[in-house]
């Protein structure tokens, strides 16, 4: 604009939809943690992240439940670091989906939990997710009348806050964003080795396919922090040891992996230490080797130890 032979600069910025002169963009918000900053090269030539202090993916501290009158948790505390495989194990009923259901809020709790550093309030089931954890169930839970690759869409990233129906099927704008999650759900798929159930309802899929379905749609969320509730219950050898390969990859891709399963050779081979539940508290961490040859752990799986310690 010209007046008084004078332009006008002011008057040719960018307005607003409601006419205001829109202000200048600021610096685009960082997403995620900020980068680390390198030293020279470390050992195995790799570079080494210094001045950053290391936040675990996952932290408890001091978690209590209390069912009526009785304590299932009394107070249990662990930690699982990004990029490791922390197994949690112990006799039934000793608590341990008990904490997986406190740390994801199904279950009222008292104590401390933070989600990659974030402290995380308990009994708000929606948080745990907004904060990048996933879970999956002792029992798979999958929609009866949705497909696997339905199934799997609704636990995309574009769809939380949306109802398991809702998500697959209410129009959406963009086309393109529905084959994108669909892509997506079936690449999940494909990786945990459900391809098999994608056009197959949940009511008539076997069980073993509703445990892949169950994995694949926590995986396309893009979790941090994975909680893995028996997560070989039903499947075959060869599935599981497609699950053996599959939460190592995860955890080298850094994701922080809690897992629960009855396969103790599981446990072994994925985990890079193991936390022992007994009646709601810790008896023991450790690597693997170590937990093992401990006698209360050997005795709260086997019973009272004989004299020869056998």
């Amino acid at each position: 604009m010209v007046r008084d032979g004078l332009r006008d600069h002011a008057a040719d910025r960018p307005r607003g939809a409601a006419g205001r002169r829109a202000r200048p963009l600021g610096p685009v918000p960082r997403l995620g943690p900020r980068p680390a900053r390198q030293t020279r090269d470390g050992p195995g030539g790799r570079r080494q992240p210094v001045n950053v202090p290391e936040v675990n993916a996952l932290e408890v501290r001091d978690v209590k439940v209390r069912f009526g009158g009785v304590y299932a948790l009394k107070g249990v505390s662990l930690a699982v670091p990004s990029g490791m495989c922390v197994g949690l194990t112990g006799p039934n009923g000793s608590g341990k989906s008990t904490l997986v259901n406190a740390v994801t809020g199904v279950v009222d709790a008292e104590g401390e939990v933070r989600a990659q550093g974030t402290p995380l309030r308990l009994s708000r089931p929606g948080r745990a997710a907004r904060l990048g954890l996933r879970r999956t169930y002792q029992t798979p839970r999958v929609h009866p009348k949705l497909t696997g690759i339905e199934n799997v869409c609704t636990g995309h990233r574009l769809m939380a806050g949306r109802s398991a129906p809702a998500a697959v099927f209410r129009r959406m704008r963009a086309g393109a964003a529905e084959r994108d999650r669909r892509r997506d759900a079936a690449a999940a798929l494909d990786r945990v080795g459900g391809s098999a159930a994608a056009d197959v309802t949940g009511a008539v899929m076997t069980y073993g396919q509703r445990r892949l379905v169950e994995l694949a749609r926590v995986l396309v969320a893009e979790p941090r922090v994975l909680l893995l509730d028996e997560p070989s219950a039903g499947l075959n050898d060869t599935e599981v040891t497609a699950l053996r390969t599959l939460i190592a990859d995860l955890a080298a891709e850094g994701v922080g992996v809690l897992l629960i399963d009855h396969r103790i050779s599981l446990l072994n081979e994925v985990c890079d230490r193991l936390v022992v539940l007994e009646e709601g508290l810790k008896l023991h961490e450790g690597e693997p080797a170590d937990v093992w040859r401990h006698d209360r752990v050997r005795a709260a799986y086997i019973g009272e130890l004989d004299d020869a310690g056998n």
